[in-house]
């Protein structure tokens, strides 16, 4: 016996061979959405489903790309994105610890006078809690 989907025929046919019950929607799409069929002309103009697409020009082209980036470089800014945040938070940072640096270095000299090992524990110190800070940043920690 030759069933509807058994015999050769193309799938966008079968809606007319599908009934549908009273107060449903049939079981195939009617309004299937097609590719663009996209054609070049001979002088290489570009025509998209019957349609000519301008070509546009270079200046037009390069003022599109770096409106588009200037946009998006002041939605960064203002939205906060990551890179924006880790520069504040490292600005906040460094400004925090040269601050305690400065009232140490302060208070250090006030009992005896800075001796190179106490240098190098500074800068020791220094580093670890920049790059405590760095992976924090990065949420690794």
């Amino acid at each position: 016996m030759i069933h509807v989907f058994n015999h050769p025929i193309e799938p966008t046919s079968l809606d007319e061979f599908h009934q549908e019950k009273d107060g449903q929607e049939g079981l195939f799409d009617v309004n299937i959405k097609r590719r663009k069929e996209v054609k070049y002309l001979a002088d290489g103009r570009k025509e998209i489903n019957g349609d000519l697409q301008e070509k546009k020009a270079p200046n037009e082209l390069w003022r599109t790309t770096i409106t588009r980036g200037m946009a998006q470089e002041w939605r960064e800014r203002a939205e906060g994105g990551r890179l924006q945040q880790a520069r504040i938070y490292l600005r906040e940072m460094a400004y925090n610890v040269l601050g305690c640096l400065t009232n140490l270095g302060t208070s250090l000299k006030a009992f005896h006078p800075p001796s190179s090992s106490m240098t190098t524990l500074l800068l020791v110190a220094l580093n670890i809690f920049l790059v405590l800070g760095l992976l924090r940043i990065m949420k690794i920690l």
